[in-house]
């Protein structure tokens, strides 16, 4: 009876981390999901610990006891999965573009766009300028947020790092925010000796009907023209309109942003010309 009981127990409060872990990533408190997740580790390294001991005592027990105990396992061990993968989604690398079953690819890009402001916020300018010496380079950290017209809040933010011997003498680097896409221009426009790193996010984008392996966060040219920069990783988190870039190689300054990449088949195209 008290094996029944100890299943029992760990099925309740499996089931009471697994409603914890969706409530905390339903309202995007991302630091106490990331905190869980790691916590999660060590609760199946417990759980399965307290099991296996349960398990090795079965031989006294009868046979259909057994089969019980068998159920009950997996359904536990279902629901810690369940707890511990929901959440934040992980740091991806863009080197694939998240479709691979396709072996010729046509690729469209656009550029994301912003929520419209709350007219509150309409004529706001979201800009920081900062004198910066080549020989010592130097950090320019800056964060801000509006309200849109579906009064909900949207926020954005950028760290970049600028390395000794980056250029040569004292330049004023200005970055602006875009008011209408998801991007970023830095001036002046100049291209550096070292490159420079940036970590960027915006929160609270509509993404409806995007998926995580289509967003990049690229060079854009004033022609229209995209390229892509070598980083560690972007996170995207589709739900509360999350994109964050880690560690972007700038080589040069100019508009860097948000883009969503549509991938369709031209295989077909191919038959034709044949």
């Amino acid at each position: 009876m008290k094996y029944i009981k100890t299943v029992v127990l760990l099925n309740f409060f499996t089931k009471k981390m697994f409603f914890l872990v969706f409530t905390i990533w339903y309202y995007n408190w991302d630091k106490l999901i990331a905190y869980l997740q790691k916590m999660c580790v060590l609760w199946r390294v417990v759980l399965n610990a307290k099991l296996l001991k349960i398990f090795l005592t079965l031989n006294k027990i009868e046979e259909n006891m057994r089969f019980l105990f068998i159920v009950a396992l997996l359904i536990i061990q279902s629901l810690i999965f369940i707890s511990c993968e929901s959440g934040v989604e992980p740091v991806l690398p863009n080197n694939e573009p998240g479709i691979s079953n396709l072996q010729k690819l046509d690729t469209i890009y656009t550029p994301i766009k912003l929520p419209q402001r709350s007219p509150l916020f309409k004529d706001s300018v979201y800009s920081i300028s900062v004198d910066i010496n080549g020989s010592q380079g130097g950090r320019i950290t800056y964060e801000n947020y509006y309200i849109s017209t579906e009064g909900d809040s949207v926020s954005f933010y950028f760290n970049l790092f600028i390395p000794k011997m980056a250029f040569q003498g004292m330049k004023t680097i200005t970055a602006t925010f875009d008011s209408v896409y998801a991007a970023i221009h830095f001036t002046p426009s100049m291209e550096f000796d070292s490159t420079l790193h940036l970590f960027q996010g915006f929160k609270g984008l509509d993404l409806t009907g995007m998926h995580t392996g289509t967003l990049d966060f690229v060079y854009m040219s004033d022609d229209g023209n995209i390229e892509l920069i070598k980083e560690d990783g972007v996170q995207v988190i589709i739900p509360q309109g999350i994109v964050r870039v880690m560690n972007a190689e700038l080589k040069h300054f100019s508009r860097y942003g948000w883009i969503r990449k549509s991938i369709v088949s031209i295989e077909h195209h191919d038959q034709y010309a044949e």
